[in-house]
């Protein structure tokens, strides 16, 4: 890509009129209107019969506009936009850059080359056409699947430890994703933590692959809010509408 001063932007019509606009957010998802937004991994345009979602891979600029999905994959400019409060507002180079007043803030622009998106770029997305809604046909699933693949790794022939089927870790609901499973910070239990995807209440069941032998339900800072009813080596927990929810596990060892 060598042009200034140009957005570059794919364009899908689609046959919907009148449906519902969702973009995924952090741990969640918001129905939204027409316009640009920025979303993680998809926004869903769909009727209660049919949906198209369109999945992008760090390119988080996309749009709805009357029956017209558009995802931004650059915009080459030389003049980044920049504000500040008035009093904050340190003055660098102000013979580079253009200043006008906005209410209490300054607006400028830096202008140079530093936004300018010259050169060979590399863009993945995915159009995934559904029936029903997103929530039905699972879009939040399927972008997950495209943006973490499964890695491969061919080794030689050897003997396994493992059997041909096991478990680390399951979490055992329709609608949950898993997205944090580490060493806890606070000792040496085992931390997973997930999120309802959908808006919809219900229950998430983890199997460990070794006995539990407790559990607390925790905030995002790890601190203990309950303790969990465990039973060998899973626990079973409620959920509610786009809730994150943090587990601390301590786990025989």
């Amino acid at each position: 890509f060598g042009d200034e001063h140009k957005r570059l932007r794919v364009v899908f019509p689609v046959n919907i009129r009148e449906g519902s606009i969702w973009h995924e957010i952090p741990y969640g998802a918001v129905e939204r209107g027409e316009g640009e937004y920025p979303a993680v991994n998809w926004i869903d345009f769909s009727r209660k019969d049919y949906g198209v979602t369109l999945i992008n891979r760090g390119i988080p600029g996309n749009s709805v506009v009357e029956n017209v999905m558009m995802l931004t994959l650059l915009r080459s400019i030389d003049a980044m936009y920049l504000s500040a409060p008035i009093g904050e507002l340190r003055l660098i180079k102000l013979a580079k850059s253009y200043l006008e007043k906005s209410g209490r803030y300054f607006i400028y622009y830096e202008m140079g080359p530093k936004a300018l998106e010259k050169g060979l770029h590399v863009f993945e997305y995915s159009l995934y056409p559904h029936e029903k809604t997103w929530r039905e046909a699972k879009s939040y699933k399927m972008a997950l699947e495209f943006n973490c693949p499964l890695i491969v790794v061919k080794t030689k022939k050897h003997k396994g430890v493992l059997p041909r089927e096991y478990s680390f870790l399951s979490l055992d609901s329709p609608h949950a994703v898993l997205t944090v499973l580490k060493k806890s910070s606070k000792g040496d239990g085992v931390l997973v933590r997930f999120y309802e995807a959908e808006g919809t209440a219900g229950e998430a069941k983890i199997v460990f692959f070794r006995k539990i032998v407790s559990a607390y339900k925790t905030n995002l800072l790890e601190e203990k809010l309950e303790s969990l009813a465990v039973s060998d080596r899973s626990l079973s927990v409620e959920i509610g509408p786009f809730e994150i929810v943090t587990i601390s596990m301590r786990v025989e060892k």
